[in-house]
């Protein structure tokens, strides 16, 4: 069954840190609530807005 929401805010997955962090481009970790997700999107839930800037964990 394929579920759909028209208003998800969705991250590409490799910006998800330990299935619950964020980075946010101020270097600020943010700990975010996550909902559906695939093998390239994570559907954020709480923790985050769509003005939030991202950026990527050093590897």
């Amino acid at each position: 069954m394929l579920q759909t929401k028209p208003k998800a805010l969705l991250i590409p997955r490799p910006l998800l840190l330990n299935d619950s962090t964020v980075l946010r481009s101020d270097g600020q970790q943010v700990r975010v609530k996550t909902g559906l997700r695939d093998y390239r999107m994570v559907e954020i839930v709480a923790g985050l807005s769509p003005n939030d800037e991202l950026q990527a964990p050093n590897p």
